[in-house]
């Protein structure tokens, strides 16, 4: 089922979506089986490909996505990830008990079992490192900044 704004529509009722440019701005017009047909925003097309879910593979135990709150006092919450989304434009995304991406923008770092912290945009070896880190953020210190001994 695709969320397209206010309306949900089955996949299975979806005959034909051509991507168009119509006064300016880019849509997808959408046949349905039943002859019926819509235009949507293109954002809210790819929006709802990229949340809708093809394909679910349950996630390894001990896989959580992690959180940092740097409100004080500064914590990283982890959220148990269940379950891996295979989603119809090929994008592969942690599902936790809140959702796909827990919710969020799909960025979000997960500690895997063996250890290893993983985001699209940078990679850590171990859980303690990617504290640390986050740590350094929360009290404003440089990245890789010496830690003080009493800290």
């Amino acid at each position: 089922m695709l969320k397209l704004g206010a309306r949900y529509v089955p996949l299975s009722s979806i005959q034909q979506a051509r991507q168009r440019h119509i006064e300016e701005k880019w849509v997808v017009e959408v046949d349905l089986v039943d002859n019926d047909r819509f235009i949507v925003e293109l954002a809210v097309w790819e929006d709802a490909l990229a949340r809708t879910p093809q394909q679910m593979i349950p996630a390894q135990s001990g896989t959580y996505m992690l959180s940092p709150c740097f409100d004080p006092p500064f914590e990283i919450v982890k959220e148990p990830v269940i379950a891996w989304a295979l989603t119809a434009d090929g994008v592969i995304a942690a599902v936790t008990n809140n959702g796909i991406n827990d919710g969020g923008p799909g960025n979000e770092p997960i500690l895997f079992p063996t250890g290893e912290v993983r985001s699209p945009v940078a990679n850590w070896n171990t859980f303690g490192e990617y504290e640390a880190e986050q740590r350094a953020v929360a009290e404003g210190r440089p990245v890789n900044a010496p830690v003080a001994a009493d800290a």
